[in-house]
């Protein structure tokens, strides 16, 4: 939220890098705790219809997301945006105060140390940042090219983008419930 906040107030590009740094820090290590604990306490009968329903899940909040964020840039100031983004997640943070406390747990870096040298926990990490920095390149470029080659203005684009991963989102939860029923 904090870095959010920054990109509202300045125009200094070495705060806003430190900030997209600070936010892509916080935002991958959110995820990869979220897709950890999942795999964690999922129990190897439902792994499919769980997974996939965790994926789904992702997948539609990053479909809203390019959506409504590409909306509002088509009507608001660009740092306007960040300060309404700042102001959700304030109130998505107050709401989590609400959720039913529940029991923790930790694992060590050692709990993991032995399994990321197994050869397919390897492999599967090099496909893993090969796909990262597929994703990296798009992100930095696709919206460019569909704005100055294909003309698409700012709500354009935010329909095309988001609906795309709506339904994205919508085929990843249909094929995991496929591949469930299949195996059971």
């Amino acid at each position: 939220m904090v870095y959010l906040i920054s990109f509202s107030l300045t125009d200094n590009f070495w705060v806003i890098l430190a900030s997209f740094f600070i936010g892509g820090l916080g935002n991958n290590i959110a995820d990869i705790s979220l897709t950890s604990f999942v795999l964690k306490v999922t129990e190897k009968k439902d792994s499919g219809k769980r997974l996939g329903l965790f994926t789904t899940v992702k997948t539609l909040a990053s479909g809203l997301g390019a959506l409504t964020g590409g909306l509002l840039l088509a009507y608001l100031a660009f740092k306007n945006v960040f300060m309404v983004l700042a102001v959700i997640f304030f109130i998505t943070i107050v709401f989590t105060l609400l959720v039913k406390k529940i029991g923790t747990f930790r694992y060590s870096l050692e709990h993991y140390r032995g399994d990321l040298w197994k050869k397919e926990v390897f492999f599967f990490t090099m496909l893993i940042f090969v796909f990262t920095m597929h994703w990296g390149a798009e992100g930095t470029s696709y919206s460019l090219l569909l704005k100055e080659n294909f003309g698409l203005d700012q709500s354009s684009l935010a329909l095309y983008i988001g609906t795309v991963w709506l339904f994205f989102g919508m085929f990843i939860y249909y094929i995991s419930q496929k591949i469930q029923d299949t195996n059971e």
